[in-house]
């Protein structure tokens, strides 16, 4: 981009790189990192406010399909019958008016240890 300038002063404009979204970063990470980040967020729910739950939820939920979409290949049919049940469950507790961060906990710890098997 062009120096945007004000008066007689220039403003360099942001690099390209400086603008990469943190999903891209997060989607380049090793599968271990990327389990850790879940990991994490899932341990985050625990301090969260009832908001800071759903929002935390959306965002493992946006990361578990990310992850489903690298590991399909590895899965029988079977498994993945069980896998897309398992995330259904998990949409369905996350868009509930006052999800469970317990429940949701749960059944999200059991899909990023299965990922991070895969």
């Amino acid at each position: 981009m062009a120096d945007s300038r004000i008066g007689t002063e220039a403003i360099p404009s942001p690099v390209a790189s400086e603008l990469t979204p943190a999903a891209f970063i997060v989607a380049s990470a090793p599968r271990e990192a990327r389990m850790g980040l879940l990991r994490q967020m899932l341990l985050s729910l625990e301090d969260a406010t009832t908001d800071g739950h759903g929002y935390l939820m959306a965002k493992v939920m946006i990361l578990f399909r990310r992850e489903l979409l690298e590991l399909d290949a590895r899965f029988t049919t079977e498994q993945r019958a069980l896998v897309d049940h398992a995330l259904n469950e998990l949409e369905h507790e996350a868009a509930r008016l006052s999800p469970e961060p317990v429940a949701f906990q749960r059944g999200a710890r059991t899909l990023v240890d299965l990922f991070a098997l895969a």
